[in-house]
């Protein structure tokens, strides 16, 4: 089939006309259309696969902050490791800030680490101390002990001599006593013998 088209033109008398085959055009149709066909899916084809690239590295770089997020979550991870950083965008900002965040975490860990070890190294000062003090005050307790026996002993051992510097006292009075009875007795007996010397004298 064709389709034509005719139109007459006065001035000149002449009648132009066109004509195209309806096959021709479906044919130059159909083969456009697969061209365009086939660049559009091409197309489709690199968008899918730079898609794919795309959503692959995002995907990669966020299981691996996931990952080191899990680790330290569960109690398993080390402190000391680090997500890798690559790129600036946002996923990079992301790992870099948990790193920090990591860093901080491990700088107050090591922190209370040596505090506790301070923390434990003054408390067995102070148990050593303590058991020092409790040695000594079992020494003053031992001490004063014997200081008390001690005194005990002294204290009788006053009294004792009280008692002894008691008689003594008593015989000395009695010693006195019979001094001044022995001199009475010897005045007498010298006036006695005075008197007889003088009657002795008398009678020669």
């Amino acid at each position: 089939p064709k389709i034509s088209y005719v139109k007459g033109f006065e001035p000149w008398g002449w009648i132009v006309g066109s004509g195209i085959y309806i096959d021709d055009v479906e044919a130059a149709y159909w083969v456009e259309a697969r061209s365009q066909s086939i660049i559009g899916a091409a197309i489709l084809l690199l968008i899918f696969l730079v898609c794919s690239y795309i959503a692959w590295s995002i995907r990669s770089r966020l299981d691996d902050s996931v990952e080191g997020m899990r680790d330290i979550a569960r109690g398993e991870g080390d402190l000391t490791a680090r997500i890798r950083v690559k790129g600036r965008d946002e996923i990079a900002e992301l790992s870099s800030a948990f790193n920090d965040f990591v860093g901080r975490i491990q700088g107050m860990i090591r922190e209370i680490t040596d505090s506790t070890m301070s923390l434990s190294s003054g408390v067995n000062k102070v148990a050593s101390v303590t058991e020092v003090t409790h040695n000594t005050v079992g020494e003053q307790q031992s001490v004063t002990s014997e200081i008390i026996v001690a005194v005990g002993r002294i204290s009788a051992s006053i009294g004792e001599v009280a008692t002894r510097a008691s008689s003594a006292a008593a015989e000395a009075r009695q010693a006195d006593e019979m001094t001044g009875n022995a001199r009475s007795v010897v005045s007498a007996s010298r006036l006695g013998i005075q008197s007889l010397a003088g009657q002795v004298e008398e009678a020669a």
